[in-house]
């Protein structure tokens, strides 16, 4: 957790803007809420065969974010999500299984974006980010027999974003946006399990 606390610190640093710029900018503060998609992922546990990959089925995502654009056209944001999921399908070597359980994950990024403006209303744009999730697997069972108990961890996660925003009027503009988020290695006793996925979101900024 050191490190991460450290990473996230020095990453603020570098998002945040000269007075200068910060005096030719514009703050903003929204929301999003949309579905999230995750992939299959690799997963070891105490299981017979000691490894294979989980699936899962469609879940939600909440975001509320709040930043700056600068004259530049870059824009730095702080986001706090919410992503819940349940698990579908448990494949090893000898078979696979359903596996009800669920994946609930609390997180806080910091986003740094380059705004694309165009002639129209529309404007794209390209992110990336870099923060901390934590996140609580539920007890996995299957026909009634447990898989794995619940498990907690606190870890690191980054995110490519890619978007457009559709300015409603000097105030409101209405975001359309993808992520594809990921969490190299989450550790539970006994699982370890690499977890990403993708978001479709939709949402409103409010500009200052």
């Amino acid at each position: 957790m050191t490190k991460l606390s450290l990473y996230l610190a020095f990453l603020l640093v570098l998002l945040t803007p000269p007075l200068s710029l910060a005096e030719e900018g514009r703050g903003y503060v929204g929301g999003q809420v949309g579905m999230f998609l995750p992939i299959k992922s690799s997963v070891t546990g105490d299981f017979p065969t000691g490894s294979g990959t989980l699936t899962y089925d469609p879940g939600l995502v909440l975001m509320a974010t709040g930043g700056y654009r600068f004259a530049n056209g870059l824009r730095g944001e702080g986001e706090l999500n919410f992503r819940r999921v349940t698990t579908d399908k448990l494949s090893t070597a000898i078979g696979s299984a359903g596996v009800d359980g669920d994946v609930t994950c609390y997180g806080f990024m910091t986003n740094l974006y380059y705004d694309i403006p165009t002639p129209t209303v529309l404007t794209l744009y390209l992110g990336a980010g870099a923060g901390v999730v934590a996140t609580r697997f539920s007890q996995g069972t299957s026909k009634g027999a447990v898989v794995w108990t619940e498990g907690h961890d606190v870890d690191f996660a980054y995110q490519g974003i890619a978007g457009f925003a559709i300015r409603l009027n000097d105030s409101t503009s209405l975001d359309l946006v993808y992520h594809h988020y990921a969490v190299p290695r989450l550790h539970f006793q006994p699982l370890s399990v690499e977890f990403r996925g993708l978001n479709l979101a939709a949402g409103i900024r409010h500009w200052f």
